[in-house]
């Protein structure tokens, strides 16, 4: 969108706005006195580091909910993704695990980086906003750690596909994770550390199928993150819900 283009809209209930552009909208802020849901798409898009094209979608997060600290489990069972960091703050420091190193983004410069098969911990002095990509047709947003909650619902769309909930939790508390109220297929289920200063963190990839709903709950209480992935796509399915 052009800068300072102002674009007033009235909307009803339940009434849609499409806007289409052929330029990247990237920086476009949307305001309203009511609340409203935000979906950005691209219909024949592609990662300049991907092979594949396709068509991308994701609902916009408000701005209330970038966060300062991240945690980004790994796609599985894939051993790379890449996430694109965008700030709407002037100087904004950013700390990643994978390089070690610190890098200082402008307001709406967006950031991309590649990383491997360990979960990423990003630290950042301004709030961030936070996307996941694969070099396949694949978008999702990261869940920042004030997200989290103590259970999530999800619906799978194949009864007999295998699905993986990305559980994000800490180390301590894992014990009491439960999936439709039993243990059967945590205790055993891959985990990985959380890299330093949040080492006390780790990632479950809990498999699931056999039904389409599933609940998991932290038996205390206690908040954790959770994704829901295809390992056949490495797809966000649709519905997980706190």
């Amino acid at each position: 969108m052009e800068a300072f283009l102002l674009l007033p809209i009235e909307l009803q209930k339940y009434e849609t706005y499409l806007f289409q552009t052929q330029n990247d909208p990237t920086g476009t802020l949307v305001t309203s006195d009511k609340p409203v849901s935000v979906v950005a798409c691209d219909n024949y898009e592609y990662l300049k580091t991907g092979t594949d094209y396709g068509y991308r979608v994701e609902q916009v997060l408000p701005t209330r909910f970038y966060d300062f600290k991240l945690i980004v489990p790994t796609i599985s069972p894939r051993d790379d993704y890449y996430i694109r960091i965008f700030s709407v703050y002037d100087d904004t420091n950013m700390y990643n695990s994978t390089t070690h190193d610190s890098h200082f983004l402008k307001r709406l410069e967006l950031f991309e980086h590649r990383f491997m098969v360990e979960p990423t911990l990003l630290l950042d002095d301004k709030p961030i906003y936070v996307m996941i990509y694969s070099t396949i047709i694949f978008m999702m947003t990261a869940q920042a750690m004030s997200q989290f909650q103590s259970e999530y619902e999800s619906t799978l769309q194949s009864f007999t596909s295998a699905y993986i909930i990305a559980v994000t939790i800490k180390t301590a508390d894992m014990s009491e994770i439960y999936l439709d109220c039993n243990k059967n297929g945590i205790n055993n289920t891959k985990a990985i550390q959380v890299a330093s200063p949040l080492q006390d963190y780790s990632v479950l990839y809990i498999p699931i199928t056999g039904t389409t709903i599933h609940r998991i709950h932290q038996s205390r209480q206690q908040k954790f993150g959770a994704v829901l992935l295809n390992p056949a796509i490495a797809m966000l399915t649709e519905g997980l819900y706190g």
